[in-house]
């Protein structure tokens, strides 16, 4: 049996290889493919020895979320976007890197002594509060013993944080002091993510654009009447009716009938093209001017349209 889920909680390419790593030494998986870009992953397995809940239980024990593909629950909206992390930690960031690294322009433009170290201290646990997910999630990847990206962060930042301090304490003179890099390092790794995540955003506002070609009723003709149905009722046989301002929902054939169609969602074309009886017509075509009668042949995910989302869902879901 292969099965498609959806997966929450991944920040890396680590975290979809460790998830890839603990599903297939289940017993009775034969492939398993996670998707960090997706957010999905692909899992054929022998139904009679393992069971779906069994893999979506050993995915959540890595303290991620896996669900049935398009099923995800709804999040709670979060207090702190990743723009707004990252803005709030760049303006944080600023006077961090004034008081750690003015002296290299001039001694006297920045404070000395405690007063410096205090403020770095203060600066530099504002920016981890902020970005405190990093340290959740890297600590509990640890703990799973699946260390991640953010791990990593983890690892950088506090051990950036704990070495100056400490050094301010023991040695106040002339201390070596990294505050600013623990500072940085969350800071950026915060802008990279908010990038990905605006791309991941844009891909799925394209796919809705491409969704939305599609009608959500249309008019057939059943036992010499026309009746107005669900798009998801068309079956393959069925003669739609479409005329001026409608959408073809279905590839099939005109069996009457003459109209011109801007099919430049699917080809590019920029000019309606004429159709009449015996050509064949393209889901999500626009009807301009006239009125047709078509003969379903495709419908459902056999459709042009349906094949095209399908391949940018796949575009973006897909490794390299």
């Amino acid at each position: 049996m292969e099965k498609k889920y959806s997966i929450t909680g991944m920040t890396c390419a680590a975290c979809s290889s460790g998830i890839e790593r603990t599903v297939r030494k289940l017993d009775g998986v034969q492939s398993c493919s996670v998707s960090l870009m997706g957010e999905s992953m692909d899992v054929a397995y022998d139904e009679t020895v393992l069971t779906d809940a069994g893999i979506k239980k050993a995915v959540a024990a890595l303290g991620y979320g896996a669900y049935d593909y398009g099923k995800i629950p709804q999040k709670k909206k979060k207090r702190f976007t990743l723009g707004v992390r990252f803005l709030l930690s760049l303006i944080l960031l600023l006077p961090e890197m004034y008081l750690a690294m003015g002296h290299m322009i001039s001694e006297s433009i920045v404070p000395h002594g405690w007063l410096n170290y205090g403020f770095q201290t203060a600066l530099t646990l504002l920016i981890l509060a902020v970005n405190y997910p990093f340290f959740v999630s890297g600590v509990r990847a640890a703990i799973k013993r699946v260390p991640n990206m953010d791990t990593l962060v983890t690892l950088g930042a506090a051990v950036s944080f704990v070495y100056s301090l400490v050094m301010a304490i023991l040695s106040p003179e002339q201390p070596t002091l990294f505050f600013e890099s623990a500072a940085m390092i969350v800071t950026l790794v915060t802008l990279g993510k908010w990038l990905e995540d605006k791309s991941k955003r844009r891909t799925g506002r394209e796919v809705e654009k491409l969704l939305s070609l599609a009608p959500d009723t249309v008019t057939v003709e059943r036992n010499g009447r026309e009746q107005l149905i669900p798009l998801s009722e068309v079956g393959q046989g069925d003669v739609l009716v479409v005329r001026q301002g409608e959408s073809i929902a279905v590839d099939g054939t005109v069996l009457e009938g003459h109209a011109f169609a801007d099919q430049s969602a699917v080809t590019g074309e920029s000019l309606p093209v004429e159709l009449t009886a015996g050509d064949h017509a393209m889901s999500a075509s626009l009807v301009t001017s006239g009125y047709l009668r078509i003969r379903a042949e495709k419908v459902g995910e056999e459709t042009m349209l349906s094949s095209i989302i399908r391949m940018v869902r796949e575009a973006g879901a897909s490794k390299a």
